[in-house]
């Protein structure tokens, strides 16, 4: 799109946003207003089952979340930490997620004490472990491809474009992190459901129907 306007504001993104946003039907509305509040319970019901903390939870979810859709991030994550309170450790532990080992071990660290903030890195890793675990009072908005896509106004958050559309930059998670942040505002919405209500409704309006149920 251009070189950003780093202290000021798009016009453009602005109507690219409120564009989902008014598409959305009834039933994107009420699935974005409560997503992540619905996403928090899951992992309190997984840090039950497997009698780890919440924050760890939560943190392995974060872990693994890059390009994995939804369903199948829960599902990783609720194998792993089984296994570890199995005793499992080390090349024990299978390679899921899809960026190799690197985020299995910050899964392990996670599960074996460290904090996740210490552990986990990007901003949209970040954002996605804080609207996770404060759901109905993070400020962060999780800038993912599809929320960046819907900004930009890009034909589709897949295909040809999936690759540039899905880099997000540190300058341009700033600046479309401001843009839902300062939207929300105006309609009354915290950040995370402005986000989440247009995350869903893009993803119907595009054609994604990949799986996204949870086991539990």
């Amino acid at each position: 799109m251009g070189k950003l306007k780093h202290q000021g504001w798009s016009k453009r993104v602005e109507r690219n946003i409120l564009s989902v946003y008014v598409r959305a039907s009834e039933t994107d509305r009420a699935e974005g207003l409560h997503w992540y509040s619905h996403a928090h319970g899951i992992a309190q019901v997984m840090a039950d089952k497997h009698g780890v903390s919440l924050v760890q939870s939560i943190g392995v979810i974060a872990a693994l979340s890059p390009s994995l859709n939804w369903g199948l991030n829960v599902l990783q994550a609720n194998e792993i930490i089984q296994l570890y309170q199995s005793g499992k450790r080390g090349e024990d532990i299978p390679t899921l997620g899809t960026y190799g080992r690197r985020n299995i071990i910050k899964v392990l660290r996670i599960l074996a004490g460290e904090h996740p903030l210490d552990v986990l890195g990007g901003n949209k890793v970040r954002s996605f472990y804080a609207n996770l675990l404060y759901p109905r009072s993070s400020v962060c908005v999780t800038i993912d491809r599809h929320a960046k896509g819907l900004a930009i106004g890009s034909i589709s958050p897949r295909g040809a474009t999936a690759v540039k559309d899905s880099i997000v930059t540190n300058p341009e998670y700033a600046y479309y992190s401001k843009h839902y942040v300062k939207l929300a505002e105006l309609l009354g919405l915290i950040p995370n459901q402005l986000q989440a209500i247009c995350w869903v409704t893009w993803r119907r309006l595009q054609g994604d129907v990949s799986e996204e149920k949870v086991p539990f």
